[in-house]
């Protein structure tokens, strides 16, 4: 046997598990505990009927109620039974998106070799393979399908084929959904609602959302298009993300937040500590801006290769340690952090001056990503000189350099074994950014990874939509061309550079002056420099859980209003969709953006991209005068009863 190993070798990822036939393992390993159970009970029959209770049935006593007269009916231990599956683990949500019927004509053309069979593929997707082969007309096969499986030339090659593949092959779409079609009146989706199925979906609160709307869309259908045909010829959408999340991943992302907030609260109380500091110049605690700075700061000192006390670790988790810990922390804090560029010690006492700026690691301008991880802290000459290049590529393209930074002060770029060496060592506990600093191109997977950001848009009610503002040709997958997808992200740009954050805080400003003449102080407002006015602001004593952009139902109209002016291109430009192209989509930066002339190293005159143009030049005032037209509500937070 073991001369036989030795002429194979495991064809797959070393140390990573593979499932295979998970779901029955788990119900074997748990009949196992049933009391006087059968050899030969678990057959095919019976594991579908358990997997049945197990993958529909979501209310814990429903569930062992079902489990308790599952037992009964097969004449078992019914207390051994349902203590066994009890806690049988839910599946995840990716699990039984594909019926069993479509997964019964997929399988025999993703099969291969000795395990495919002409036979046991269906007879109607038989037909389907010979006309495609011989090219043979039939109105039900799209061009679209042909040129997917141009390549196919005789029935042995429909096997091995891919899951995408494989359902153009069968479906001539890349889906199994009977919902990618054209509805061509209001009264095509009125027939969808009378004909949609209470808890068909199982999941309640998914159906309340998607029946409400298909409501709200009829009624718009309705009054401002009279029902006819083709009056959408665009919709554009926003869903939240935590839609498309598993439960693990909705728990893993709730940490976060909770750390985020400890974070923001430690952030804010070190910045009022080293205001009282004669030694830190230009601190502004309340400033967003300096918040980040001090962030970006903090993660690379916690994340370097410094050895870390206990009690600095316990303080580093805090939301608000005491006056002495603080102290403590910033004391710990002011040697410590380095330019990732240079080398070069980051004083903590000149953070917050010009000298120094926020840097992404991978410019935006070439891959849109505004997360903490893209994120460093670098002197601003040095940034001024990485310009669009990524960090490796800097480095390789600048290593050995001396760079002037003002008042006398040289620094140089490191020489390309020096930053390896350095990033690898600094960011060892920091996978991320360790990863993105030594980029020297963006990766095809991340590129990928952002053109697909429909990820984050729920299959169902986008395919529904689809199906308003289906064009006529070339558009017969289930989430249609005419659906334009925005997240978060995007709108969030979007609001900073049309200047309706601001507006947001003009609107919200009369609350917080309100509560200065009720408690008889100043704590609600803060005066900022750079726009000469006061700003609404939250004493930190009652900022935990405070967010200011949900104070009032007003934002919603405000994300309206950005997702309806937000664009083919803008989405376009900010997923990075054209990443790929030599231009690195210059057109649309131009097009969609202000620019601004400024001149490198060498004197050569070039464009520097900056904030996106308006949709329209009075767009700003028009969205305040319009909003502030509406009454506000206040939000308020459900009670556990309700």
């Amino acid at each position: 046997m073991n001369a036989e190993i030795e002429k194979y070798r495991w064809n797959y990822v070393e140390d990573k598990k593979y499932p295979c036939n998970e779901t029955k393992t788990m119900i074997a390993s748990r009949l196992e505990k049933v009391e006087n159970l059968p050899d030969s009970f678990l057959t095919r029959e019976i594991e579908q009927r358990l997997w049945h209770i197990i993958y529909s049935i979501n209310d814990k006593a429903e569930f062992e109620k079902a489990l308790k007269t599952f037992a009964q009916k097969h004449s078992i231990d019914d207390y051994s039974f349902v203590e066994a599956f009890r806690k049988f683990p839910p599946f995840k949500s990716e699990y039984g998106s594909f019926s069993e019927k479509a997964i019964k004509k997929l399988l025999p053309l993703m099969r291969l070799g000795r395990y495919w069979s002409w036979e046991n593929i269906d007879e109607s997707t038989r037909s389907r393979i010979q006309k495609i082969i011989t090219g043979e007309y039939d109105e039900n096969i799209k061009d679209r399908v042909r040129e997917m499986a141009i390549k196919l030339l005789n029935e042995t090659n429909f096997q091995g084929l891919q899951v995408w593949l494989a359902q153009y092959v069968v479906y001539g779409r890349h889906s199994e959904a009977a919902i990618a079609g054209k509805w061509n009146s209001i009264d095509d989706l009125e027939k969808y609602l009378s004909e949609f199925k209470q808890h068909s979906l199982r999941n309640p609160i998914v159906e309340q959302i998607i029946t409400e709307t298909l409501r709200v869309v009829k009624d718009i259908w309705k009054q401002y298009g009279s029902g006819g045909k083709d009056f959408f010829n665009e919709i554009h959408i926003e869903l939240g993300r935590e839609m498309k999340q598993t439960r693990e991943e909705r728990e893993r992302d709730t940490k976060r937040v909770t750390e985020n907030e400890n974070t923001n609260h430690r952030i804010k109380a070190l910045l009022a500590e080293l205001l009282n500091d004669g030694e830190v110049e230009n601190v502004r605690p309340y400033s967003p801006m300096q918040q980040e700075i001090l962030k970006i700061y903090e993660d690379g000192v916690l994340n370097s290769d410094i050895e870390i006390d206990d009690d600095i670790v316990k303080i580093s988790k805090m939301a608000q340690p005491s006056s002495s810990e603080l102290k403590r922390y910033k004391l710990w804090l002011e040697q410590k952090y380095r330019s990732p560029y240079t080398g070069q010690v980051i004083p903590l006492n000149k953070l917050f001056t010009p000298e120094y700026e926020i840097e992404h690691i991978i410019p935006q301008s070439r891959f849109f990503d505004d997360s903490f991880s893209n994120k460093v802290i670098c002197e601003a000459a040095v940034n001024k000189l990485k310009d669009n290049y990524i960090g490796l590529g800097f480095i390789k393209q600048f290593h050995g350099m001396i760079v002037d930074c003002g008042r006398g002060k040289q620094v140089k770029i490191f020489e390309v074994n020096e930053y390896e060496e350095f990033v690898k060592r600094h960011y060892a506990n920091n996978r991320g950014k360790r990863t993105k600093l030594l980029m020297e191109e963006v990766p095809e997977k991340m590129i990928e990874r952002q053109m697909n950001d429909t990820r984050y848009i729920s299959k169902f009610i986008s395919g529904l939509l689809s199906n308003i503002v289906r064009a006529e040709s070339n558009d017969d997958g289930v989430n249609s061309k005419n659906v334009i997808p925005a997240n978060g992200r995007i709108t969030s740009q979007l609001k900073q550079d049309w200047g309706l954050n601001d507006v947001w805080n003009d609107l919200i400003l009369p609350r917080f002056e309100r509560m200065n003449v009720l408690t008889k102080t100043t704590n609600y407002t803060t005066w900022n420099e750079k726009y000469q006015k006061y700003l609404p602001s939250v004493p930190m004593t009652e900022s935990k859980n405070f967010q200011k952009k949900r104070i009032d139902h007003r934002h919603h109209a405000l994300d309206a209003l950005v997702i309806a002016c937000a664009t083919r291109d803008h989405v376009n430009l900010l997923n990075n969709q054209s990443a790929k192209s030599d231009t690195k989509r210059y057109d649309l930066q131009s097009k969609l953006r202000l620019k601004e002339k400024w001149v490198d190293s060498e004197g050569r005159e070039r464009d520097r991209f900056k904030e996106f143009r308006k949709p329209w030049e009075s767009f700003t005032q028009d969205a305040k005068k319009s909003i502030g037209k509406y009454c506000s509500k206040l939000q308020a937070k459900p009670t556990r009863n309700q």
